[in-house]
């Protein structure tokens, strides 16, 4: 029984498996690493830019104007998103140079719009008037022949506040 070896060729294939499916979990690891710090620092960007949309399009402190500033908070957003990502607006999407790798793709806005108190929000209920904007983070992509740039996305959605400084 200990000269019988019927399991010989068994362990070198079992030790190539291992050494494969290790690398192939280390690689998926980083890539879900970085594709999570990606939708991170561009959520917290995001965050930063519709607070400063918000302050900017009610400088006057009249927040009974939030509805009609809608365009003008649209502006300021995309000038603060764009500038802090190191993107284009071209008037739908933040389009990153071509030396910017830290962000997969474009960066698509699907909706910017006022909210006011009372309205379903990120985290509950608005208690003050603002905007919503939702956007579409690539965190993973890449070119394939005969198909083109495919990304994967993250759906995100913020709230900005606008507060009024009358007294």
């Amino acid at each position: 029984m200990l000269k019988d070896e019927k399991g010989f060729m068994a362990i070198p294939i079992l030790s190539v498996f291992l050494v494969i499916a290790l690398s192939v979990t280390a690689i998926l690891a980083g890539l879900a690493f970085g594709a999570k710090a990606t939708a991170v620092r561009v959520y917290g960007y995001f965050g930063e830019a519709m607070n400063y949309a918000a302050a900017s399009a009610n400088m006057d402190g009249d927040t009974s104007q939030v509805a009609l500033r809608t365009d003008l908070a649209k502006k300021h957003f995309a000038y603060a998103m764009a500038a802090m990502t190191e993107t284009a607006w071209n008037g739908a999407e933040f389009v990153p140079n071509p030396n910017n790798k830290a962000i997969a793709g474009p960066i698509k806005l699907v909706e910017f719009k006022p909210v006011a108190p009372g309205d379903p929000v990120p985290g509950g209920k608005a208690g003050a008037p603002g905007y919503v904007a939702v956007i579409e983070v690539p965190v993973l992509g890449g070119t394939y022949p005969l198909i083109g740039p495919q990304y994967i996305t993250v759906p995100m959605k913020q709230f900005g506040a606008v507060v009024s400084s009358r007294m």
